[in-house]
């Protein structure tokens, strides 16, 4: 089988941000350059293309480190993208590989889109799948040359072609191993299938039973129910004949209730007359009880007035007694003076010599006397003025 690459194309890989095609002659082709211009970049891009999964052999910590992260002309990219044209025999074999920066990955194989599978198959038809034991860097032949036994037997293989099959292999066994899987799932689903089989058998031999009785009920209902519309059809039209007798009765009611409406109707007129008139008498009564109030108000002023008065006269007479009893006092003091004058003179031959002492002391006496004259008629005159307003208080009651 003849194989040969004929160019890549990238596209935003590493440090190619424009889209860049490098071609491939038969023979020996040699990238030259100095230190950083780029030349890993070249074997990275075509070991990416070709299905390399682990960053770490291309030089990188994760997928982002291989999207152009910008320069000081330039403004980093969001994905990047890698093809190549292979060769074999006489046909082409386009297959490239997409990865955005948001994470997602795309594979194409003769521009449509498949898996990372199919372009391994392919790959490995055409012996440049697996390892990449094709490829040689700085002391690849010393690597090869320590290798451990079990390695050295996986690069054979792999150059032999037999990886492709071992590892076809090995996913026959995962899938045979998850094929076993599902079969033990099937049988306990199918075991829980059959008791629920069996519930669901019985369900429907009590649905059936259940059926036969309801339709056993239906027919007894449909007998009871044609029964029942005989018994309730001559009701019905015994009711009926009522009804059109009720409504013969209505009619003529009718007539009746219109001749009582109008009687009522002028009777209304009378009532809402009469009612007009007794609240024009419950208007005059309730201004009526209004001044019997405002009367029996006054009245009991009248009288509190009046028992007040009766009282200030019950005090004038009072007083009046005493004013009387404090003159008849006086008058028996002056009774007594005058049976002393009278003792006094008589007794005057006799003692001529305390004449003049009892003079004096008459004279004196004769001043207590015209001073109780004087206040007698004062206390007469009192007397009478009280007398004066008790009879203008009697005349006012």
């Amino acid at each position: 089988m003849n194989v040969f690459l004929e160019k890549i194309e990238l596209h935003g890989f590493k440090s190619f941000p424009d889209k860049t095609v490098i071609k491939f002659h038969k023979g020996i082709n040699v990238i030259i350059g100095p230190n950083g211009c780029g030349k890993s970049n070249i074997v990275d891009a075509i070991l990416w293309v070709l299905g390399e999964q682990k960053i770490k052999n291309l030089r990188g910590e994760n997928n982002e480190d291989l999207i152009f992260a910008g320069s000081e002309t330039k403004k980093p990219l969001g994905m990047t993208e890698v093809g190549a044209y292979i060769k074999i025999n006489e046909e082409q074999l386009y297959i490239a590989r997409r990865f955005f920066r948001s994470g997602e990955s795309k594979y194409i194989m003769n521009d449509k889109y498949c898996r990372n599978r199919d372009i391994q198959d392919k790959l490995f038809e055409i012996n440049l799948g697996g390892k990449g034991y094709y490829i040689f860097e700085q002391g690849s032949i010393g690597k090869l040359i320590e290798l451990k036994p079990s390695e050295k037997r996986m690069l054979i293989e792999e150059a032999a072609g037999i990886s492709q099959y071992l590892e076809r292999k090995k996913d026959t066994a995962n899938k045979l191993i998850i094929a076993e899987q599902n079969l033990e799932t099937v049988e306990n689903l199918l075991g829980d299938k059959e008791s629920r089989l069996r519930e669901l058998k019985n369900q429907v031999n009590y649905a059936k039973r259940y059926r036969n009785y309801q339709n056993e009920l239906a027919r007894h209902l449909k007998t009871l129910y044609w029964l029942e519309f005989n018994i309730y059809n001559k009701d019905f039209k015994e009711i009926k004949q009522k009804i059109e007798e009720l409504i013969d009765r209505e009619t003529l009611l009718s007539k009746d209730l219109n001749k009582n409406q109008k009687i009522t109707i002028d009777k209304e007129g009378i009532r809402w007359n009469l009612e007009k008139e007794l609240k024009e008498s419950q208007r005059n009564l309730f201004e009526t009880k209004s001044k019997i109030i405002e009367n029996n108000s006054n009245r009991e002023k009248l009288i509190q007035r009046n028992k007040f008065l009766e009282q200030r006269i019950h005090e004038l007479l009072n007083r009046r007694k005493e004013n009387e009893n404090l003159i008849s006092e006086n008058k028996i003091k002056v009774e007594d003076i005058v049976m002393n004058k009278n003792e006094l003179e008589s007794t005057s031959n006799k003692k001529k010599t305390d004449i003049e002492k009892y003079k004096s002391s008459i004279n004196k006496l004769r001043e207590e006397l015209k001073k109780l004259n004087n206040d007698k008629n004062l206390k007469s005159k009192s007397g009478f003025e009280v007398e004066f307003k008790l009879t203008k208080l009697k005349n006012a009651l």
